[in-house]
């Protein structure tokens, strides 16, 4: 299991979630919410990280959830209302706000 919590980062759109991530992270592996490809996560370097993108729009639940049992990297999520994230989710996250 992972040892430190995912990220989830909240803000409207163009308040700077993805950028604010990529900062954080450098050059990141990124993949969209909804369309999660089948791959061994947790072979991906733990200094390149994980950035999950549009967890609002049809989230593949269960393949994130694996994702975040497994990689033993910082893993940063983006969503744009905190309310729309899955409970299961959103439970094993630290919840950060963005704004300008």
């Amino acid at each position: 299991m992972n040892t430190e919590k995912p990220w989830l980062l909240t803000g409207l759109a163009g308040t700077g979630k993805s950028h604010y991530a990529k900062e954080i992270l450098g050059q990141p592996l990124i993949v969209y919410a909804n369309d999660i490809p089948d791959k061994d996560y947790s072979s991906v370097p733990m200094e390149k990280g994980i950035l999950i993108e549009d967890l609002h729009f049809k989230p593949k639940t269960k393949d994130i959830l694996n994702i975040i049992r497994h990689y033993k990297g910082k893993i940063i999520i983006t969503i744009n209302r905190q309310k729309n994230a899955p409970s299961e989710i959103k439970s094993c996250c630290v919840i950060k706000t963005t704004g300008k």
